[in-house]
């Protein structure tokens, strides 16, 4: 059941035009295992980019407004009041995986509330779970970038993916990283540091939608 859960509080956090990969995958297995779509109106809506690694949807529900809020664990699990140590770990064992993880947390609001700044409303909240999705790199990726590196090209990925999960896939594909270049991938000190990372790193965060070759494509 708490699978189902998790899903449906992912579903009730999607914008009306929510199309990406990620949000695709989430419908696909709502719908494999049939839990309805959201239907109750969108009040407001906060969307990814912009410098936000998060997506705010509030709906009106009979019984009050209601704040969902999905996306980069990091940013999610900050403004939730009930996470604990062992979400980490199977965050830490997800993204060591390779798999794109994100959270999704909701909040009851009072009828006054949605006109609240959304740093004001995305607080204490309570966490629903973690949603792990598989997306491994394409078919002779791997082969290419060797084939490149024999060349004397360099490669480097730029991706909106948590920082273990952009080293695992890295790693998969042939593009060493180090832990040091792990800490340098937080998107808190990019894009700061960018003028003096920028020739060095193997991998870069994405700033933004703009700042992708297609949305996750590895």
């Amino acid at each position: 059941m708490y699978r189902e859960e998790v899903l449906s509080a992912a579903r009730s956090a999607m914008a009306e035009l929510s199309l990406s990969i990620t949000d695709l995958a989430i419908i696909e297995e709502a719908e494999r295992l049939g839990i309805p779509d959201e239907t109750s109106p969108i009040l407001r809506e906060e969307t990814f980019g912009g410098g936000r690694k998060t997506g705010m949807v509030v709906r009106d529900r009979l019984d009050g407004p209601v704040l969902y809020l999905i996306g980069a664990p990091e940013e999610v699990i900050a403004r939730a009041d009930d996470a604990d140590a062992g979400l980490q770990e199977a965050l830490d064992v997800e993204t060591a995986k390779g798999r794109r993880v994100i959270a999704v947390a909701h909040r009851t609001l009072a009828r006054t509330e949605p006109g609240q700044s959304a740093d004001d409303l995305e607080q204490h909240l309570t966490l629903d779970g973690l949603i792990a999705i598989e997306d491994p790199p394409r078919p002779g990726v791997r082969e290419t970038i060797t084939r490149m590196a024999r060349a004397g090209i360099r490669t480097i990925m730029v991706t909106g993916d948590h920082p273990r999960t952009a080293a695992a896939i890295a790693g998969e594909v042939g593009i060493a990283v180090t832990r040091g270049d792990q800490d340098m991938l937080s998107r808190r000190i990019f894009p700061a540091a960018c003028h003096q990372v920028r020739q060095e790193l193997p991998v870069l965060p994405a700033r933004g939608p703009g700042d992708r070759s297609g949305e996750w494509s590895r």
